[in-house]
């Protein structure tokens, strides 16, 4: 009785305090005399925010569901308690929707976490608010659901890895953590030479606590004559200890292995049923964890992120069976790719010089019908102009999609014929917010997807997604590697935006040149500049943000060029390597015996800056601000004047990737203030199905 009591009253009384699961990788890397080769790399997300709620009293009702289709890179926090786990596109293959949780082994800031060992360690976790049994028993016929994948597109788990399920409930016992703090015997308290437990005081103004209440919990305080203070607890936090089941496991295997045992399927369905009377009574907590095991490898700049494992479709409800695989919606698998025919972002200007070419002539679909029928789907896209308004309309295809359980992935390959982004000759640069929807035809019952994405013209080209999975380096030391661009009319060339991967203990801090070179025969010629002695930069606090190196003199450059680096160390410079899509055939390397077309598929996050310094662009002056966003470039806040308040039915905000950072409903007054500098888009749907979207500016 008296620990139920403790827990009521901090529920009420006393601040949560985090507990974080703090775990490193290294990367094993096997070395040759002279020989290019990928070391691994990804992003574990940690908001601190909302790591706090790690003990939290959040309670959730049955269904309880995630697809991860969240427009966030941390897990939904009304669902799961602690974020370590990476929500994203870009790590699993073929995932079941357009996003899966992924366990990594970095920690938030993408560094490498500082406990790593050899032998099998505990990593990332994932675990969910207390899902509550309301009038429920095992003879309801609960089951939990999940789809899992090792390996994705980034690492491949050893067999002494694995990924862990596991359930837990609460038990009556509660542990207790606490500063100090001095209170007045008479301070809001009656003359009484002893404190018991469960009495309330009220601290001393002065004292470095927050000025509230505090309940006594473990011991009572007898108060001599001679004393006028008794310490008692500060911030105190209480919380219930758990019993954890093992549930369920899978060893590590690469991604082809797992292929081969799970008959083709991209991702495999696991059914577990719920009848431990303890959960019913308790009610239950999800866990799930990865086990990695680092590198012994001799050198330290291999020591990056291993072992990836991608879960999805998480779903724990009543009266289902073992056979229940299925679900009432249709999906994209995928974000569908740039309609660009080579880059992934180009420079206006050289787009204009020949769109035609620099177009794709068609573009992958891939699209999962998680539904237990074939379904009619239709794929349908909108491109819009951020700036001027301007629209393409593809009305669409007709699909026949079978059921994923029975046939697996939906891929197609579609063509938007005779279509070419608008140009404005007075711009050097444009954005297009792309619109990708899937319905179900005459299937009221089965729900659709849209996705969201960015098609941007800088001032910079780019092969890469902005995602990470692996990371490349050659050896020996003073070997190089590059990238080939295309650049269709004259242009200057000003710097180059890299990224480099995280290492344990940032052992990649080493030197290496930029270099550009010119074009011999399909291969890089001779060196026309060369930036020397540069180190990588990060940053803690913005993941995926490439750094800007700047030259020291514009240079004048047309036709193929390449832009690439010179390694000083012996080891790996682990630059980013994005393997979304095969660029091989435009990366190179050389280490001694002339220059060699790259074996990797994937693309060098290399991003050659073109025109002018790299610098964010406002909106053009004479462009008409229709949304009336104020003010311009914004801090904490931007405002919408010229639609009302009611006419909203719901905002959203794009950064330059086409990620969905923010979403509003019914307001022209939006909160900024956690978004970093930058450049972004705002897109206002109102109830009458008219849609708005500009262009506004971050800058704090």
């Amino acid at each position: 009785m008296r620990d139920k009591t403790i827990y009521n009253w901090t529920k009420i009384m006393t601040k949560t305090k985090s507990i974080a699961i703090i775990i490193a990788i290294l990367l094993f890397g096997l070395k040759i005399n002279a020989q290019e080769y990928l070391n691994v790399f990804s992003y574990g997300i940690e908001n601190s925010s909302n790591a706090k709620n790690y003990r939290s009293e959040k309670q959730i009702n049955l269904p309880f569901f995630d697809d991860f289709s969240n427009d966030d890179v941390v897990p939904d926090a009304s669902k799961w308690m602690n974020n370590s786990v990476f929500v994203n596109s870009g790590f699993p293959s073929y995932p079941i929707n357009h996003n899966a949780a992924t366990f990594d082994v970095l920690d938030a800031t993408g560094k490498v976490y500082s406990h790593a060992s050899s032998s099998p360690f505990v990593a990332d976790s994932l675990i969910s608010n207390k899902i509550k049994f309301d009038n429920l028993t095992p003879d309801d016929s609960l089951y939990f659901s999940f789809y899992y994948q090792p390996q994705g597109k980034g690492d491949a788990p050893e067999a002494s890895d694995s990924l862990v399920l596991m359930f837990g409930y609460v038990i009556d016992t509660f542990r207790i953590e606490y500063d100090t703090v001095l209170v007045e015997e008479m301070l809001g308290y009656m003359q009484v030479d002893t404190i018991f437990i469960g009495d309330i005081l009220y601290h001393d103004m002065n004292s470095s606590c927050n000025p509230d209440m505090y309940t006594l919990s473990e011991n009572q305080y007898t108060i001599a004559d001679s004393l006028k203070k008794v310490a008692i607890p500060c911030d105190t936090v209480f919380y219930s200890e758990m019993v954890w089941n093992h549930i369920w496991s899978s060893p590590g295997m690469t991604l082809d292995s797992f292929l081969i045992d799970n008959d083709g399927y991209d991702f495999q369905h696991v059914m577990i049923p719920v009848v431990d009377k303890n959960y019913f009574e308790k009610g239950m907590v999800v866990l799930f964890y990865n086990y990695a095991s680092i590198t012994t490898a001799m050198y330290p700049n291999d020591r990056s992120n291993v072992d990836n494992w991608n879960i999805d479709f998480v779903y724990l409800d009543k009266n289902r069976s073992y056979n229940d695989v299925s679900y009432p919606l249709v999906s994209l698998s995928e974000m569908p790719s740039t309609f660009l025919r080579r880059y992934n972002t180009m420079p206006y200007r050289q787009y204009k010089s020949n769109p035609t070419a620099a177009m794709a002539s068609k573009f992958p679909v891939n699209i999962v019908n998680a539904n237990s029928e074939e379904l009619i789907v239709r794929y349908s896209c909108n491109v819009e102009n951020i700036a001027s308004g301007w629209t393409y309309d593809y009305a669409g295809d007709l699909l026949n999609v079978y059921p994923y359980s029975t046939s697996g992935m939906y891929r197609d390959s579609l063509r938007f014929k005779n279509f070419l982004f608008d140009m404005d000759d007075k711009l050097d640069t444009a954005s297009y917010l792309v619109t990708h929807i899937i319905s179900v035809e005459d299937e009221s019952s089965v729900k659709g997807d849209t996705l969201y994405g960015i098609q941007s013209f800088n001032n910079y080209y780019s092969y890469d997604d902005g995602t990470p999975e692996r990371g490349y380096g050659v050896v020996p030391d003073e070997s190089y590697f590059a990238t080939q661009f295309s650049v269709s009319v004259p242009d200057t060339l000003c710097g180059v935006q890299l990224l480099f991967n995280r290492t344990h203990n940032d052992a990649n801090y080493d030197f290496f040149d930029i270099i550009v070179w010119n074009d011999n025969n399909g291969r890089p010629g001779n060196e026309y500049y060369r930036l020397k002695n540069q180190r990588p930069i990060w940053d803690d606090e913005e993941i995926y943000k490439f750094a800007y190196y700047p030259f020291d003199e514009v240079l004048k450059v047309n036709g193929t060029i390449y832009v690439g680096i010179m390694q000083h160390s012996r080891e790996s410079i682990n630059i980013g390597f994005d393997t979304s899509k095969d660029n091989s055939q435009y990366n190179f390397y050389e280490t001694g015996g002339g220059w060699s077309n790259s074996a990797m598929q994937g693309s060098l996050m290399i991003r050659p800056v073109l025109g002018s310094d790299y610098v964010i662009e406002e909106e053009n002056d004479t462009q008409k601000n229709r949304l009336g966003l104020y003010p311009i470039p914004s801090k904490n806040e931007v405002n919408i004047s010229e639609l009302p308040a009611n006419a909203c039915e719901e905002i959203m905000i794009f950064d330059m990737t086409g990620r969905t950072v923010k979403r509003f409903q019914y307001d022209v007054r939006l909160d900024v203030s956690d978004l970093s500098n930058g450049l972004y888009m705002i897109r206002v749907i109102t109830d009458e199905g008219k849609s708005y979207t500009e262009k506004f500016l971050i800058s704090k």
